[in-house]
């Protein structure tokens, strides 16, 4: 049996009331779900049809509920016992739009692949290195990470996709409304 860390109200082997069970189920889809913009943008960035951005949205939600599994599960080496998401995250969305652009999909899965495969590798031996990363090299690396999907995150609010083009009004319209709902859903 695992020991309970004092700043969770849940521990692994704990099992909350169905009702907080449920609602934290809902609050996981939704944190889910509100990543999978990311692979849309891959495709779209590399003029990929419906087809493409349909098959990359479901392989994502795939990927994302098996990760989800593998991470609750306390089997030897895989998972923590802990059900956390496992998301589409945006550190890599620069560089597998990159990769894309370079030498299409297959690039930037294989990229994919030989990343999560390192960290799978490194996440053995990172609880020996956290002297290294206090809190403010972690903020940085977060701050870093933010600060280069600005540009992107910008140009997709105001619905342009090269510069001179004309602001989409219908489309800068609902970027507000969505806004304002995860903000007023966070609040």
């Amino acid at each position: 049996m695992a020991t309970k860390p004092t700043d969770l109200i849940y521990g692994v082997d704990d099992k909350p009331p169905w009702t907080i069970s449920f609602v934290l189920g809902l609050q996981h889809v939704f944190t889910m779900s509100s990543t999978l913009v990311l692979p849309v943008i891959i495709a779209r960035g590399i003029g990929g049809g419906f087809d493409v951005v349909q098959s990359m949205v479901c392989f994502s939600i795939i990927a994302a509920g098996l990760g989800t599994v593998l991470q609750a599960l306390r089997k030897g080496p895989v998972g923590s016992g802990y059900i956390c998401p496992n998301l589409c995250g945006p550190s890599y969305l620069s560089v597998s739009v990159q990769a894309a652009w370079l030498g299409g999909l297959p690039l930037m899965h294989g990229m994919t692949i030989i990343a999560g495969t390192f960290e799978m590798f490194f996440s053995r031996v990172i609880h020996k290195l956290k002297f290294l990363f206090p809190t403010e090299i972690t903020g940085l690396v977060v701050l870093m990470v933010a600060v280069a999907l600005i540009p992107l995150g910008a140009s997709k609010f105001v619905g342009v996709d090269y510069a001179g083009d004309a602001i989409n009004a219908k489309g800068l319209l609902i970027a507000i409304i969505t806004l304002f709902s995860m903000i007023s859903f966070n609040i």
